[in-house]
């Protein structure tokens, strides 16, 4: 699949992605790449203005095989393996205040530089990482009332090369700061440059029973066991039961616990005059409860309806240092929520399918017990794919958000609703083994944006972070 996308708005960028995929008996073989150009600067901006400079970033993921040999009829066996290698390019300068800024801009010393700018803040930060992964899962279902599953796996990843010049902080050749109007300074390959070279290795394990309790009982019952390298370890249970009430009715009651670990960024930036990392974090932690209901009236119709709650701990966020203009990423605050949702799917006819869903859900900050804010109260999806005639399908999709508060103590106003529109038309029958498809995203142009954190004393991005008006591009894909 090759697919090019060019993004004619102000915050204007190019997309390149290709994707190979390759099957051979129980072994697949997939590879990808993907091209960012031009991609703006004013989601690391403090203030508003025109980008001056775009951030080219490669992403290259090659090499995902997979394998799924059955030794038996009740042993099997799945390996994958997989790389990714990254880069972050600049091409050009990366300004991070606007012309003029005064600050204060703190040096790494804590030293306050106020004189303006006349260029602005440039920092030119570039990254290089590598990722490997190795993954087994062995299953047996060999038990008359059980089927066992035992994994493991393994992650290495590294930022193997950073590169920044820039027009403040300290000049690591003099020693001295770098004052408002000198020349870009290299910092490269220094203890000054935004992000040290380092590593990271997970190992991890895991089991899982699924037990037939009775003709209409099934428990699932998991936990997972991950070792980091930074940070240590981290244990997550799982478990699902599972009712076949009625032929056409399934209720599930389902419990987990999951973690996100801290990227490289959270934990290790330096010399910033924003953000800073924090070798001392801890992973977030989510616990999460659902009752999920699925029901079938008809043979042509299906309805979900779930319930769900969870607990949000150990938030990472970037928090105000005293004295400073800085943030330091700590595990703070706690949230809990807990929301509903129901999804239609019908088949209106052999040549039409429906399908939609309703969200709403309510979100907690526990230190002011006031609502999270950014994340939408309620949430509307709808989708059309329709078989037009042989060949050619035609589909449309509607996604509405609403219902989105600030944070408490952030004096913007109201974040604005937004419905936005896709439309793809694909083809499967004007060439052997070729399939083409038209893709328009935000068909009608919709003025859409995302909430933006509110910052000190102001928000870093104050008119919030504008999606993608309307775009369009083709995609092509070839099966041997």
């Amino acid at each position: 699949m090759l697919r090019w996308r060019r993004d004619g708005s102000a915050w204007g960028r190019g997309n390149l992605d290709a994707r190979f995929e390759l099957g051979y008996r129980d072994m697949t073989f997939r590879a990808g790449a993907q091209l960012r150009r031009d991609e703006g600067s004013g989601s690391v901006s403090r203030k508003p203005w025109t980008p001056k400079g775009g951030v080219p970033v490669t992403v290259t993921i090659p090499i995902s095989p997979t394998t799924t040999p059955n030794f038996t009829d009740t042993l099997g066996l799945k390996v994958q393996g997989s790389a990714l290698f990254t880069t972050q390019e600049v091409e050009r300068n990366f300004v991070l205040f606007p012309p003029g800024s005064r600050g204060p801009f703190f040096t790494p010393l804590g030293t306050p530089i106020f004189p303006p700018f006349p260029d602005g803040l440039i920092g030119n930060p570039e990254v290089f990482e590598r990722h490997y992964r190795l993954n087994s899962v062995l299953s047996y279902s060999g038990f008359a009332d059980h089927q066992l599953a035992f994994g493991a796996g393994y992650h290495y990843g590294e930022v193997y090369k950073t590169k920044e010049t820039k027009n403040f902080g300290f000049d690591p050749t003099t020693g001295f700061p770098i004052l408002p109007g000198s020349p870009l300074v290299d910092v490269s390959n220094t203890p000054l440059v935004f992000l040290p070279e380092g590593r990271r290795e997970n190992t991890s394990v895991f089991v899982q029973d699924i037990w037939h309790l009775a003709n209409d009982w099934e428990l699932t019952a998991g936990a997972r066991y991950d070792h980091f390298s930074d940070f240590g370890d981290t244990t997550n249970p799982r478990v699902a039961l599972v009712w076949s009430a009625r032929q056409n009715l399934t209720i599930k009651a389902l419990y987990g616990e999951a973690f996100r670990a801290p990227s490289f960024a959270e934990t290790r930036v330096q010399s910033n005059p924003a953000f800073l990392g924090n070798f001392s974090l801890k992973p977030e932690s989510l616990e999460s409860t659902e009752l999920a209901f699925n029901y079938r009236p008809r043979f042509d119709v299906t309805l979900d309806f779930n319930l769900f709650q969870y607990t949000w701990q150990d938030i990472i966020q970037f928090i105000p240092d005293a004295g400073g203009g800085t943030r330091t990423a700590q595990n703070s605050g706690e949230q809990k929520g807990h929301g509903a949702e129901f999804a239609i799917a019908w088949e209106a006819t052999k040549t039409l399918k429906l399908s939609g869903n309703l969200a709403w859900q309510k979100s907690e900050d526990q230190a002011t017990h006031e609502d999270s804010g950014n994340a939408p109260g309620h949430q509307t999806y709808a989708r059309a794919d329709w078989v037009v005639s042989p060949g050619w399908n035609l589909g449309a999709q509607t996604n509405w958000v609403a219902d989105r508060n600030r944070v408490v103590g952030d004096p913007r106003g109201k974040i604005d609703d937004y419905v936005m529109t896709d439309l793809t038309l694909r083809n499967t029958s004007l060439v052997p083994k070729l399939e083409f498809a038209l893709l328009v995203k935000n068909l009608f142009d919709a003025h859409a944006r995302e909430p933006s954190l509110n910052g000190d004393p102001v928000p870093m991005i104050p008119n919030d972070l504008p999606l993608a008006g309307r775009a369009a591009f083709v995609e092509v894909r070839y099966t041997p």
